[in-house]
């Protein structure tokens, strides 16, 4: 009897044990997420072995596959980008969402914008409430030059996920600001670009952000607001020459001269052949009757490559030299 019992609680603990040995799937998927997890660490060697390793246990594990193909496109290396989503679309499951969203910013990238489409609308009919891919389609578009389709699908991933894609808010501000100079209504582009300014983080398109602000503003007259976005602009980056000038036509529009001769020197500190500012300059100085520095700035204008008024710069040069010379000479004969 006790024999039965042993041989019968043997044979549960071997059940047991075999029920608990995990399946190449199950295996797969542990690695895979182990994998998903170094690749939120930015440690792409160890989350590529993680997938690797997947792959090898189950290799009709999408997932593992999608994993590989997200790190080597943090890795840039994009001929295993389209290995590893293209392996998933052909073999094992052609309606994944990752899978085609992934080949259409590839296709995107590479310019091949028919493969590019074919994979997003696939994607977005996979998944219709991924924001993901109607943002990348948006991309696809423009970088095609396409802003009117572009726009839509950007419309259309912002009432999915406002705050999926930020540089979107600076490129449908760029696209309302350049059709508002027309009516010269910004409504909109002020408004996405507040947007911008609010979920973006990249200095590079809050240096344009602010500067088409500013040049918004100061077309509306609304001088103030102009000086604050110019400002914020030379914040981002002081090295850029144009939040100056700008700034420096504003204090010229409103007669404040040494503001403006101020901000003309800067300028000139960033691009010293910046003809329109030595052209300013030039004529500030005249005023003031100082002659040499009015001369030097007309020269400079004169010499600087695409100046329009360099001929003129040229004249004004030659005729105060002339004018000093005719007072020297009439001196010297009293």
């Amino acid at each position: 009897m006790r024999r039965s019992h042993e041989l019968a609680l043997g044979a549960l603990l071997f059940a047991m044990s075999v029920s608990f040995v995990p399946t190449a799937f199950g295996s797969a998927k542990v690695l895979t997420g182990e994998g998903q997890a170094l690749l939120g660490k930015a440690d792409y060697d160890a989350a590529l072995a993680k997938f690797n390793a997947a792959i090898e246990e189950d290799g009709e594990f999408a997932g593992a596959w999608i994993g590989a193909g997200q790190t080597y496109e943090k890795m840039q290396n994009w001929p295993e980008v389209k290995r590893c989503y293209l392996t998933v679309i052909e073999f094992i499951d052609d309606k994944s969402y990752e899978a085609n969203l992934g080949l259409g910013k590839y296709f995107t990238k590479a310019e091949e914008f028919k493969d590019a489409k074919k994979h997003l609308v696939a994607a977005i009919k996979a998944k219709s409430s991924g924001a993901e891919a109607r943002y990348a389609l948006g991309h696809m578009y423009h970088k095609q030059g396409n802003s009117a389709k572009a726009k839509g699908e950007y419309n259309k991933a912002i009432k999915i996920n406002p705050k999926a894609d930020a540089i979107v808010y600076y490129r449908l501000g760029r696209y309302d600001f350049k059709a508002g100079k027309a009516k010269k209504s910004y409504g909109k582009a002020i408004e996405n670009y507040n947007k911008y300014i609010k979920n973006g983080d990249d200095s590079s398109i809050l240096f344009a952000v602010h500067l088409d602000l500013g040049t918004i503003y100061r077309s509306q007259k609304k001088y103030a607001k102009s000086l604050e976005h110019y400002d914020l602009a030379k914040d981002v980056n002081s090295d850029d020459y144009r939040p100056y000038y700008y700034s420096a036509e504003i204090f010229r529009a409103q007669g404040k001269t040494s503001m403006a001769e101020a901000e003309y020197q800067e300028v000139l500190k960033r691009k010293s052949s910046h003809g329109d500012s030595h052209w300013k300059l030039a004529i500030i100085y005249q005023q003031r009757e100082n002659w040499e520095k009015a001369v030097n700035h007309y020269k400079s204008a004169s010499r600087a490559k695409g100046f329009k008024q360099a001929s003129q710069a040229r004249q004004s040069a030659a005729a105060i030299e002339k004018y000093l010379a005719d007072v020297a000479a009439a001196e010297a004969s009293r």
